[in-house]
């Protein structure tokens, strides 16, 4: 009964903190990554508790961590860190890779729910602006058990801006840039009685296509707002009372570049909105609901001048409705974390057969944490019903163990799957001036990983160490293959044919001496395609990062981040029996920023991104230095 009590209250204790610390009490606490055991993340459950806590290793990318990296958007601020490697998109954009696993193997969750927006299979994260993000949390290896499709390389959660203030409050911030870089963003906060609302809005401009090295022509127009409501029965941040939360999102992104003598252009429209009801039960127990609706447009049109025939393109409509209801609490002695996903996607599109798609599924899981004394062992499993290519099961255990002197040992052992896409399924493409012709594969089963995950890791009272060890085994991969010539056209489709393995080491540490930071992370990774024997392109074998922070003079504070990227396979070209990997040139980069407080609530700041101009030959993105300034208003009232 003790061990039943004490797991129930760590829920309970960990949602309270979550409630009631503030935005700026975590930007103090989380000035400098030395790794806090009492932060507060909700990714490794699907609850509140503490990073310490959780079962398999949890990152978080603080707001201070944002503000001080000068990125003005997820894409950019996700590359600087080490086992998240840049990986281009499709259509224009940027992804990354996790574990040597591509972007349509990770996934983003924006306050624990899918963001929906993927062209072609990848989702251009540039598309989610830094202004509106509390913080982000980081799973790296498959997460599939709790998640569903495409959480087998990893899970991003973006955790947006929260409204629990005791009084109101207003920021605002204005940046410009080399390259054509303008971010400017305002958003205030505040209630009165038992309500709390937050309303924002940013706009993004630059001369940039991020995930292309030739930035010919190239141009990007967002629009972005933001909304948020929370009503609860009393006023003073308790959490053992029900609240209701509803949140809008809204993205408008007009972009172009140019290849050859045509120049093209992506329009999207991004809508998600969502309502979640917390409903404590008793003491040791919660209940939660709710409804999530996503939806996407994508417009894409070509033409030889730099504006675009405005009745011309081929539009895209994708869209996910979701119901989820969760529960977490003590049963028999331990916690129990369990629920329903319930999902209605759909996409309209010219290249699929009959024009629009769509699916259904229902997805229960379950995560039983059971504690005695020092180790931890948390076994889960999702069964997962489409009526499209019918059940699959997913497996997933981990364990935590605490020795003496700060150390904290972790291991896992699960499977992953990615269900394939409307694409994938549904195409129906001739291209006339090429002369060939794409079949989707109604047969497809999803794509399936199983991993191996452990990690060592201690942490002091200025410092800490984490070493953590991953082997990923995929097969049915899902790739395109040839179906011959027919009518004189040549013809594709899609098969689950793919096998390959990663596996790899990454390091990270981090310490502290009075006004000094040092934090810094090594990442090693080998990744093989199991049938040709060959290295998986885009992966990088060997990444690095340093950065510190300290005051320099007149209370300006200082940060410096060096990041490294060895060469890594870019193509391959066969000859007769042989084939050749072709490498891109490895990428050191140096960042800098300055920043002083110039008054209560505002700074400013200047900072250069690869300040020394480092240019590699077909690098997955642009490269050349960008110099950039601004200014931030944050006061309460």
């Amino acid at each position: 009964m003790r061990t039943a009590v004490a797991a129930a209250l760590s829920i309970v204790a960990a949602a309270s903190i979550d409630a009631q610390q503030s935005p700026r009490d975590t930007a103090r606490a989380d000035s400098v990554k030395v790794r806090a055991l009492d932060a507060i993340v909700v990714t490794a459950s699907r609850r509140a508790q503490r990073v310490s806590d959780a079962p398999v290793t949890t990152e978080v990318i603080t707001r201070a961590e944002i503000e001080r990296s000068g990125a003005q958007d997820l894409n950019a601020l996700l590359t600087q860190y080490v086992g998240v490697q840049p990986q281009p998109a499709v259509a224009g954009g940027g992804g990354v890779q996790i574990e040597g696993l591509s972007s349509q193997h990770v996934l983003l969750l924006i306050d624990g729910q899918p963001m929906v927006g993927r062209i072609d299979g990848d989702l251009d994260l540039s598309r989610v602006p830094a202004w509106n993000i509390d913080h982000v949390e980081v799973v790296k290896g498959p997460l599939s058990t709790l998640y569903g499709s495409s959480a087998m390389g990893g899970v991003i959660n973006v955790i947006t801006r929260d409204i629990y203030l005791r009084r109101p409050a207003a920021s605002a911030s204005v940046t410009g840039g080399s390259q054509g870089r303008f971010d400017a963003s305002a958003s205030v906060r505040g209630g009165a009685g038992n309500v709390r609302a937050l309303a924002g809005i940013g706009r993004r401009q630059d001369n940039v296509q991020p995930g292309r090295p030739d930035q010919s022509g190239a141009n990007a127009d967002r629009w972005d707002g933001s909304a948020r409501l929370r009503w609860s029965p009393m006023t003073d941040g308790s959490t053992r009372v029900p609240t209701v939360d509803a949140s809008f999102l809204g993205i408008r992104e007009d972009q172009r570049w140019q290849s050859g003598q045509l120049y093209f252009f992506s329009d999207n429209d991004q809508v998600d909105g969502r309502i979640t009801l917390d409903a404590p039960i008793g003491t040791t127990q919660r209940f939660g609901a709710t409804a999530y609706l996503s939806r996407f447009t994508h417009l894409s049109r070509q033409a030889t001048l730099p504006r675009p025939v405005s009745d011309s393109g081929d539009r895209s409509t994708e869209s996910l409705a979701r119901f989820e209801a969760t529960y977490s609490g003590a049963v028999g002695g331990h916690v129990l974390d369990a629920g329903i996903d319930l999902d209605r996607a759909a996409l309209t599109a010219s290249r699929l057969n009959n024009g629009r798609r769509a699916t259904t599924s229902a997805e229960p899981f379950a995560q039983f944490t059971i504690a005695a004394g020092r180790f931890t062992l948390v076994p889960g499993a999702r069964l997962s019903i489409s009526d499209q290519w019918g059940t699959h099961f997913t497996p997933k255990i981990s364990a935590l163990y605490r020795l003496d002197g700060g150390f904290t040992l972790r291991g896992s052992a699960g499977a992953g799957y990615r269900a394939p896409d409307f694409k994938e399924l549904y195409i129906s493409f001739l291209n006339g001036n090429v002369g060939y012709v794409v079949h989707g594969n109604p047969d497809l089963r999803p794509e399936t990983s199983t991993n191996l995950t452990g990690s060592v890791q201690w942490d002091g009272d200025n410092g800490y160490v984490r070493v953590q060890g991953y082997h990923n085994r995929f097969s049915r991969f899902i790739q395109s293959i040839d179906l011959g010539v027919a009518g004189g056209v040549q013809e594709f489709g899609y098969a689950n044919a793919a096998r390959g393995v990663t596996r790899g080491v990454d390091l990270d540490a981090g310490w502290t001496y009075r006004a000094l930071a040092l934090d810094g992370s090594f990442g090693y990774l080998d990744a093989t395609d199991r049938t040709t024997g060959l290295p998986l392109l885009g992966t990088t074998p060997r990444t690095a990062r340093l950065t510190a922070d300290f005051p320099l003079v007149a209370k300006v504070r200082t940060s410096l981040t060096g990041l490294y990227w060895s060469e890594a396979p870019a193509s391959q070209v066969s000859s007769g029996t042989t084939t050749a990997t072709v490498y891109r040139g490895e990428f050191t980069r140096m960042d800098a920023r300055l920043s002083r407080a110039v008054m209560r609530g505002v700074d400013v700041q200047v900072g250069v991104v690869n300040a020394f101009d480092a240019r590699p030959v077909a690098w997955p993105g642009m490269t050349a230095r960008r110099w950039y300034a601004g200014v931030k208003v944050d006061r309460q009232f």
